[in-house]
Protein backbone atom coordinates (compact mmCIF):
# COMPACT_ATOMS: atom_id res chain seq x y z
CA UNK A 1 0.00 0.00 0.00
CA UNK A 2 2.83 2.22 0.68
CA UNK A 3 4.52 1.58 -2.73
CA UNK A 4 1.31 2.51 -4.02
CA UNK A 5 0.63 5.80 -2.80
CA UNK A 6 4.84 6.98 -3.27
CA UNK A 7 3.89 5.87 -6.71
CA UNK A 8 1.07 8.44 -6.81
CA UNK A 9 2.26 11.08 -5.29
CA UNK A 10 5.43 10.88 -7.72
CA UNK A 11 2.93 10.63 -10.94
CA UNK A 12 1.14 14.11 -8.89
CA UNK A 13 4.94 15.47 -8.96
CA UNK A 14 5.73 14.70 -12.08
CA UNK A 15 2.73 16.82 -13.61
CA UNK A 16 2.58 19.54 -11.37
CA UNK A 17 6.28 20.07 -13.08
CA UNK A 18 5.14 19.68 -16.75
CA UNK A 19 2.41 22.22 -15.49
CA UNK A 20 5.14 24.89 -14.04
CA UNK A 21 7.10 24.39 -17.45
CA UNK A 22 3.68 24.96 -19.31
CA UNK A 23 3.50 27.94 -17.60
CA UNK A 24 7.06 28.92 -17.77
CA UNK A 25 6.52 28.66 -22.04
CA UNK A 26 3.81 30.67 -21.87
CA UNK A 27 5.90 33.33 -19.90
CA UNK A 28 8.03 34.88 -22.60
CA UNK A 29 8.35 38.01 -20.86
CA UNK A 30 10.17 38.73 -17.55
CA UNK A 31 7.37 38.50 -14.93
CA UNK A 32 9.78 40.61 -12.86
CA UNK A 33 8.55 43.98 -15.02
CA UNK A 34 4.52 45.64 -15.15
CA UNK A 35 2.76 45.10 -18.35
CA UNK A 36 0.76 48.11 -19.22
CA UNK A 37 -2.15 47.90 -21.10
CA UNK A 38 -3.44 50.64 -23.50
CA UNK A 39 -6.43 50.56 -26.12
CA UNK A 40 -7.49 51.50 -29.40
CA UNK A 41 -10.87 51.64 -30.41
CA UNK A 42 -13.77 52.57 -32.72
CA UNK A 43 -11.02 52.46 -35.68
CA UNK A 44 -13.17 52.64 -39.09
CA UNK A 45 -16.33 53.31 -36.89
CA UNK A 46 -18.28 56.59 -38.18
CA UNK A 47 -20.82 55.95 -35.90
CA UNK A 48 -20.94 55.71 -31.97
CA UNK A 49 -20.70 52.96 -30.35
CA UNK A 50 -23.91 51.33 -29.04
CA UNK A 51 -24.47 49.62 -25.19
CA UNK A 52 -23.05 45.97 -26.44
CA UNK A 53 -20.39 47.66 -28.40
CA UNK A 54 -19.13 48.99 -24.54
CA UNK A 55 -19.88 45.51 -23.31
CA UNK A 56 -17.72 43.85 -25.56
CA UNK A 57 -15.03 46.03 -25.25
CA UNK A 58 -14.69 46.42 -21.69
CA UNK A 59 -15.36 42.78 -21.44
CA UNK A 60 -12.21 42.26 -24.01
CA UNK A 61 -9.82 44.39 -21.79
CA UNK A 62 -10.87 43.16 -18.98
CA UNK A 63 -10.29 39.50 -20.19
CA UNK A 64 -6.71 40.87 -21.21
CA UNK A 65 -5.96 42.08 -17.75
CA UNK A 66 -6.79 38.97 -16.52
CA UNK A 67 -5.31 36.28 -18.71
CA UNK A 68 -2.12 38.40 -18.00
CA UNK A 69 -2.66 38.29 -14.24
CA UNK A 70 -3.00 34.29 -14.63
CA UNK A 71 0.55 34.44 -16.17
CA UNK A 72 2.52 35.88 -13.08
CA UNK A 73 2.15 39.64 -14.67
CA UNK A 74 1.74 42.58 -12.98
CA UNK A 75 -0.75 44.41 -14.96
CA UNK A 76 -1.08 48.08 -15.01
CA UNK A 77 -4.62 48.99 -16.53
CA UNK A 78 -5.29 51.40 -19.64
CA UNK A 79 -7.14 54.47 -17.18
CA UNK A 80 -3.04 54.06 -14.80
CA UNK A 81 -1.07 54.04 -17.93
CA UNK A 82 -2.95 57.34 -19.17
CA UNK A 83 -2.70 58.78 -15.44
CA UNK A 84 1.27 57.71 -15.51
CA UNK A 85 2.01 59.47 -19.13
CA UNK A 86 -0.38 62.72 -17.83
CA UNK A 87 1.77 62.81 -15.31
CA UNK A 88 5.34 62.41 -16.83
CA UNK A 89 4.44 64.93 -19.26
CA UNK A 90 4.47 62.93 -22.45
CA UNK A 91 2.30 63.72 -25.39
CA UNK A 92 1.76 61.83 -28.17
CA UNK A 93 1.59 63.04 -31.86
CA UNK A 94 -1.89 61.58 -31.76
CA UNK A 95 -2.78 62.80 -28.09
CA UNK A 96 -2.56 60.98 -24.70
CA UNK A 97 -4.91 58.08 -25.12
CA UNK A 98 -3.78 56.95 -28.52
CA UNK A 99 -0.11 56.65 -27.77
CA UNK A 100 2.74 54.33 -30.00
CA UNK A 101 3.40 51.20 -27.90
CA UNK A 102 6.97 51.91 -28.04
CA UNK A 103 6.69 55.29 -26.49
CA UNK A 104 5.27 54.22 -23.54
CA UNK A 105 7.13 51.37 -23.35
CA UNK A 106 10.10 54.20 -22.99
CA UNK A 107 8.19 56.56 -21.49
CA UNK A 108 6.99 54.36 -18.22
CA UNK A 109 9.80 51.73 -17.84
CA UNK A 110 7.86 48.66 -18.36
CA UNK A 111 8.39 44.97 -19.14
CA UNK A 112 5.82 45.44 -22.24
CA UNK A 113 3.10 47.12 -23.40
CA UNK A 114 -0.39 44.86 -24.66
CA UNK A 115 -2.28 46.91 -27.09
CA UNK A 116 -5.89 45.91 -27.64
CA UNK A 117 -7.44 47.03 -30.71
CA UNK A 118 -11.13 47.26 -32.18
CA UNK A 119 -12.44 47.47 -35.84
CA UNK A 120 -16.41 48.21 -35.35
CA UNK A 121 -16.48 48.47 -39.27
CA UNK A 122 -16.89 44.43 -39.79
CA UNK A 123 -19.56 42.61 -38.40
CA UNK A 124 -18.57 40.65 -35.91
CA UNK A 125 -15.57 43.48 -35.03
CA UNK A 126 -12.13 42.39 -35.69
CA UNK A 127 -9.80 42.96 -32.64
CA UNK A 128 -5.76 42.93 -32.27
CA UNK A 129 -3.48 41.79 -29.83
CA UNK A 130 -0.23 43.20 -29.96
CA UNK A 131 2.46 42.76 -27.32
CA UNK A 132 5.44 45.38 -27.75
CA UNK A 133 8.72 44.20 -25.53
CA UNK A 134 12.04 46.45 -25.61
CA UNK A 135 12.76 43.42 -28.57
CA UNK A 136 10.13 42.16 -30.15
CA UNK A 137 6.52 42.80 -30.98
CA UNK A 138 3.67 39.68 -31.02
CA UNK A 139 0.61 40.06 -32.63
CA UNK A 140 -2.68 37.79 -32.57
CA UNK A 141 -6.13 38.55 -34.08
CA UNK A 142 -9.30 37.76 -34.26
CA UNK A 143 -13.17 38.00 -33.60
CA UNK A 144 -15.05 39.89 -31.21
CA UNK A 145 -18.04 38.32 -30.77
CA UNK A 146 -20.25 37.05 -27.64
CA UNK A 147 -17.90 34.48 -26.27
CA UNK A 148 -15.42 37.09 -25.42
CA UNK A 149 -13.97 35.09 -22.24
CA UNK A 150 -13.48 32.08 -24.06
CA UNK A 151 -11.68 33.97 -27.10
CA UNK A 152 -9.15 36.18 -25.52
CA UNK A 153 -7.20 34.67 -23.25
CA UNK A 154 -6.34 32.24 -26.67
CA UNK A 155 -5.15 35.70 -28.41
CA UNK A 156 -3.71 36.57 -25.23
CA UNK A 157 -1.59 33.29 -25.30
CA UNK A 158 -0.78 33.37 -29.14
CA UNK A 159 0.60 37.01 -29.25
CA UNK A 160 2.64 35.69 -26.12
CA UNK A 161 3.72 32.67 -28.09
CA UNK A 162 4.18 34.81 -31.33
CA UNK A 163 6.97 36.92 -29.66
CA UNK A 164 9.82 35.04 -30.93
CA UNK A 165 8.84 35.29 -34.23
CA UNK A 166 9.03 39.37 -33.62
CA UNK A 167 11.76 39.38 -32.73
CA UNK A 168 14.21 42.41 -33.39
CA UNK A 169 17.37 41.10 -35.43
CA UNK A 170 20.32 43.05 -36.06
CA UNK A 171 21.57 45.03 -39.07
CA UNK A 172 24.82 45.72 -40.34
CA UNK A 173 24.74 48.92 -42.31
CA UNK A 174 27.19 50.01 -44.48
CA UNK A 175 27.78 53.15 -46.80
CA UNK A 176 29.42 54.67 -49.92
CA UNK A 177 31.56 56.56 -48.63
CA UNK A 178 32.17 55.42 -44.94
CA UNK A 179 31.63 57.57 -42.20
CA UNK A 180 28.09 58.80 -43.13
CA UNK A 181 25.58 59.82 -40.10
CA UNK A 182 23.12 56.95 -40.17
CA UNK A 183 19.35 57.04 -38.78
CA UNK A 184 17.30 54.21 -38.04
CA UNK A 185 13.19 55.47 -37.81
CA UNK A 186 14.61 59.03 -37.00
CA UNK A 187 16.74 57.47 -34.61
CA UNK A 188 20.40 58.18 -34.45
CA UNK A 189 22.37 54.79 -34.60
CA UNK A 190 26.16 56.89 -35.38
CA UNK A 191 28.12 56.64 -38.58
CA UNK A 192 28.48 54.54 -40.77
CA UNK A 193 29.61 50.99 -41.05
CA UNK A 194 26.91 50.83 -38.06
CA UNK A 195 24.99 48.21 -36.37
CA UNK A 196 21.51 48.53 -35.13
CA UNK A 197 18.03 46.45 -34.01
CA UNK A 198 15.09 46.42 -35.59
CA UNK A 199 11.95 44.05 -35.19
CA UNK A 200 9.98 42.89 -37.65
CA UNK A 201 7.83 45.38 -39.84
CA UNK A 202 8.29 48.35 -42.36
CA UNK A 203 11.36 51.06 -41.41
CA UNK A 204 13.37 54.01 -42.78
CA UNK A 205 17.40 54.30 -43.11
CA UNK A 206 18.57 57.66 -43.58
CA UNK A 207 21.84 58.00 -44.13
CA UNK A 208 23.73 62.05 -44.44
CA UNK A 209 27.14 62.72 -45.44
CA UNK A 210 28.80 66.51 -46.06
CA UNK A 211 28.83 67.20 -50.19
CA UNK A 212 26.50 64.18 -50.85
CA UNK A 213 22.76 63.94 -51.56
CA UNK A 214 20.83 62.40 -48.42
CA UNK A 215 19.51 59.58 -49.23
CA UNK A 216 16.80 57.43 -47.32
CA UNK A 217 16.24 53.26 -48.19
CA UNK A 218 12.89 51.81 -47.09
CA UNK A 219 13.27 48.36 -44.97
CA UNK A 220 10.85 45.54 -44.40
CA UNK A 221 11.49 43.10 -42.18
CA UNK A 222 9.92 39.76 -42.28
CA UNK A 223 8.50 38.06 -38.97
CA UNK A 224 10.82 35.32 -37.81
CA UNK A 225 14.35 36.70 -40.07
CA UNK A 226 17.43 35.40 -38.89
CA UNK A 227 20.19 38.38 -38.81
CA UNK A 228 22.53 40.29 -39.20
CA UNK A 229 20.44 41.52 -42.22
CA UNK A 230 23.31 43.60 -44.21
CA UNK A 231 22.15 47.18 -45.98
CA UNK A 232 24.11 49.02 -48.41
CA UNK A 233 23.62 52.59 -49.06
CA UNK A 234 25.42 54.33 -51.58
CA UNK A 235 25.41 58.43 -51.70
CA UNK A 236 25.34 60.21 -55.02
CA UNK A 237 27.54 63.04 -54.55
CA UNK A 238 25.86 66.72 -54.75
CA UNK A 239 26.33 68.52 -58.39
CA UNK A 240 26.67 71.98 -55.93
CA UNK A 241 29.59 73.89 -57.76
CA UNK A 242 31.17 74.73 -54.03
CA UNK A 243 31.33 70.56 -53.57
CA UNK A 244 34.46 69.04 -52.37
CA UNK A 245 36.04 65.37 -51.43
CA UNK A 246 35.79 64.88 -48.18
CA UNK A 247 36.15 60.90 -48.00
CA UNK A 248 39.49 59.59 -47.55
CA UNK A 249 40.51 61.55 -51.47
CA UNK A 250 43.10 60.35 -53.68
CA UNK A 251 43.03 63.32 -55.63
CA UNK A 252 40.72 67.03 -54.41
CA UNK A 253 40.62 68.40 -57.26
CA UNK A 254 37.28 70.24 -58.67
CA UNK A 255 35.46 68.56 -61.95
CA UNK A 256 36.72 71.15 -65.21
CA UNK A 257 33.66 72.12 -66.99
CA UNK A 258 33.81 71.66 -71.20
CA UNK A 259 34.76 75.29 -71.40
CA UNK A 260 37.86 74.95 -69.76
CA UNK A 261 38.69 72.43 -72.74
CA UNK A 262 37.90 74.62 -75.28
CA UNK A 263 39.32 78.04 -73.92
CA UNK A 264 42.33 75.60 -73.42
CA UNK A 265 42.59 74.03 -76.42
CA UNK A 266 42.61 77.56 -78.36
CA UNK A 267 44.98 79.19 -76.34
CA UNK A 268 47.04 75.89 -76.83
CA UNK A 269 46.84 76.49 -80.37
CA UNK A 270 47.84 79.73 -80.78
CA UNK A 271 50.96 79.46 -78.13
CA UNK A 272 52.43 76.50 -80.01
CA UNK A 273 52.07 78.94 -83.51
CA UNK A 274 53.24 82.03 -81.73
CA UNK A 275 56.61 79.89 -79.77
CA UNK A 276 57.46 78.15 -83.28
CA UNK A 277 58.61 81.42 -85.19
CA UNK A 278 60.43 82.90 -82.45
CA UNK A 279 62.40 79.65 -81.35
CA UNK A 280 62.98 78.96 -85.39
CA UNK A 281 64.59 82.33 -85.60
CA UNK A 282 66.74 81.73 -82.20
CA UNK A 283 68.31 78.80 -83.56
CA UNK A 284 68.66 80.81 -87.19
CA UNK A 285 70.30 83.77 -85.35
CA UNK A 286 73.37 84.96 -87.17
CA UNK A 287 73.00 82.88 -90.26
CA UNK A 288 72.91 84.60 -93.67
CA UNK A 289 69.93 84.77 -96.79
CA UNK A 290 69.53 86.27 -99.51
CA UNK A 291 67.87 89.65 -99.26
CA UNK A 292 66.08 91.65 -101.44
CA UNK A 293 67.30 94.11 -103.98
CA UNK A 294 70.33 91.22 -104.75
CA UNK A 295 71.88 91.71 -101.15
CA UNK A 296 74.34 88.75 -100.86
CA UNK A 297 73.81 88.41 -97.03
CA UNK A 298 71.17 89.77 -94.32
CA UNK A 299 71.89 88.15 -91.36
CA UNK A 300 68.93 86.46 -88.92
CA UNK A 301 68.59 88.56 -86.38
CA UNK A 302 66.33 87.54 -82.62
CA UNK A 303 65.54 90.98 -82.02
CA UNK A 304 61.98 92.71 -79.69
CA UNK A 305 59.93 91.49 -81.93
CA UNK A 306 60.57 87.55 -81.78
CA UNK A 307 60.79 88.31 -77.73
CA UNK A 308 57.55 89.48 -77.00
CA UNK A 309 56.34 86.86 -79.72
CA UNK A 310 58.13 84.14 -77.69
CA UNK A 311 56.54 85.72 -74.01
CA UNK A 312 52.91 85.91 -75.59
CA UNK A 313 53.08 82.65 -77.22
CA UNK A 314 54.35 80.68 -73.48
CA UNK A 315 52.00 83.05 -71.79
CA UNK A 316 49.27 81.23 -74.06
CA UNK A 317 50.78 77.88 -73.60
CA UNK A 318 50.64 78.10 -69.45
CA UNK A 319 46.62 79.77 -69.74
CA UNK A 320 45.68 76.52 -71.73
CA UNK A 321 48.09 74.03 -69.70
CA UNK A 322 46.15 75.60 -66.38
CA UNK A 323 42.78 75.29 -67.79
CA UNK A 324 43.12 71.43 -68.88
CA UNK A 325 45.64 69.92 -66.04
CA UNK A 326 43.05 71.60 -64.03
CA UNK A 327 42.05 67.67 -63.71
CA UNK A 328 37.91 66.55 -64.12
CA UNK A 329 38.60 63.46 -62.22
CA UNK A 330 37.52 62.75 -58.85
CA UNK A 331 38.74 59.94 -56.60
CA UNK A 332 37.94 58.88 -53.49
CA UNK A 333 39.21 55.33 -51.73
CA UNK A 334 37.31 54.45 -48.51
CA UNK A 335 36.66 51.12 -46.80
CA UNK A 336 33.92 49.79 -43.82
CA UNK A 337 36.87 47.15 -42.17
CA UNK A 338 35.77 44.14 -44.68
CA UNK A 339 35.67 45.63 -48.29
CA UNK A 340 37.41 48.61 -49.64
CA UNK A 341 35.37 50.89 -52.22
CA UNK A 342 37.37 52.99 -54.79
CA UNK A 343 34.90 55.87 -56.90
CA UNK A 344 36.10 57.62 -60.04
CA UNK A 345 33.82 60.27 -61.69
CA UNK A 346 34.30 62.82 -64.27
CA UNK A 347 32.95 65.52 -66.31
CA UNK A 348 32.83 66.66 -69.50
Amino acid sequence: MRLFYTRVLLVAMLVMTATAHAQLAARPLPPTRPVGIIFQSEVGRTTANTREDDRLMQAAVTSVEQSLRQLGYTVIPRAEVIQKLIDSGINCPSGVQNCDPKDVLNALDLGAVVLVAIWWSRTPADITIEITSADAVGTAKGKLDADVNERVPGLVASALQDLKNGKAVQLQINTLPVGAEVRLDGELLGTSPVKGRAVPGAHEIVASYPDYVTTSQHLELPRGADGPVPVHIALERATSSSARVTTAPLAQREATPSWDYALGGTLGGVGALLVVTPVLTAVRSGDCFDGPNNVACQRVHFGARAGLQLVGGVLALAGATWLIVKTPIRASLSTDGDSAYAQLKASF
